[in-house]
């Protein structure tokens, strides 16, 4: 608490704060406290120009970014570097012309993609690599013109991804709480392969499993 200890008041207090849930709420609640009465810097953006958010470095037009290093004209963006126009990324890395692009690497003009790696102009893409011109596809390398995992010429490729399209938006994903999941809707949390509880979500938004259930 900013405070000097001898080195044995330290321990004892060390000891107490891992040993006594009650001690260990009250120094959390007095050192929210002693935090709330403390001038300090509100956030930490350095040779950055028109940017909010927290730890920015090196970029210019980040709005709402978070641990973000050479972002430029970027919206939503969080742990991640060298991003040039996009929009709601978490971990990008080396990424342009995105939206709802969650853990992925080189990425270009993609949407709704996450954990892969080189991919160009894909959709709805996840555990892939090198992929260009897809459309729903899961664990392919070096692959284009796919859709759902499957061969197609250029010339059936761009009206078969329109069709699709037509159809999610006619005939979409109904969730058990009855929300709709159009086309331009990344993939619905129900669909998540881990638990809420196994997420980094529950570090920064700790609910009841009968919250998270609802």
């Amino acid at each position: 608490m900013n405070k000097q200890l001898s080195k044995e008041e330290f321990e004892s207090v060390w000891d107490k704060f891992f040993d006594d849930k009650k001690f260990k709420k009250q120094v959390i609640d007095n050192f929210q406290k002693l935090k709330d009465q403390t001038i300090r810097r509100s956030n930490l953006i350095i040779n950055s120009v028109n940017c909010t958010g927290d730890i920015i470095f090196n970029s210019k037009n980040a709005k709402e970014c978070f641990v973000a290093n050479k972002f430029e004209n970027v919206k939503f963006g969080e742990f991640g570097e060298a991003v040039k126009d996009s929009m709601d990324v978490t971990r990008p890395i080396e990424q342009e012309l995105n939206c709802e692009i969650s853990t992925a690497y080189k990425v270009y003009n993609s949407k709704y993609c996450f954990n892969s790696v080189d991919l160009s102009d894909c959709e709805y893409c996840e555990t892939s690599i090198q992929l260009k011109n897809c459309f729903g596809c899961v664990g392919l390398k070096n692959k284009q013109y796919h859709i759902l995992n499957k061969q197609y010429t250029k010339e059936e490729y761009f009206p078969m991804v329109e069709k699709i399209k037509k159809h999610m938006n006619e005939m979409p994903y109904v969730d058990k709480q009855g929300r709709e999941y159009k086309y331009g809707e990344f993939f619905p949390p129900e669909l998540s392969p881990f638990a809420y509880n196994e997420t980094i979500t529950q570090e920064y938004f700790p609910l009841t499993k009968k919250e998270v259930e609802k």
